[in-house]
């Protein structure tokens, strides 16, 4: 089921995305070239996944259900391996 109105950021979803950021930059570490070659690897680490985790929140809010959120997530992490292991 669908929901209706506009997207938005609830409080709730801003802290679960902040928590899942800092949990991407603490536990996995980032591709060797993004080290390398930026100095604040950590920023861009931690805007990526922030902005993934909003986007996951936004869509589980919309559809009221978890299910669309994992789909997004787990396309988003299949599409970064792809795109990674072709310049690894």
């Amino acid at each position: 089921m669908m929901g209706s109105g506009r997207i938005f950021v609830s409080v709730p979803n801003l802290v679960s995305a902040l928590v899942f950021a800092g949990a991407v930059v603490a536990c996995l570490l980032p591709p060797a070239w993004l080290t390398d070659s930026i100095r604040g690897w950590w920023a861009v680490w931690f805007g990526a996944a922030l902005f993934l985790g909003l986007i996951c929140g936004a869509v589980r809010e919309w559809w009221r259900s978890l299910w669309p959120a994992v789909i997004l997530h787990a396309a988003s992490a299949i599409a970064a391996w792809i795109v990674l292991s072709y310049w690894l």
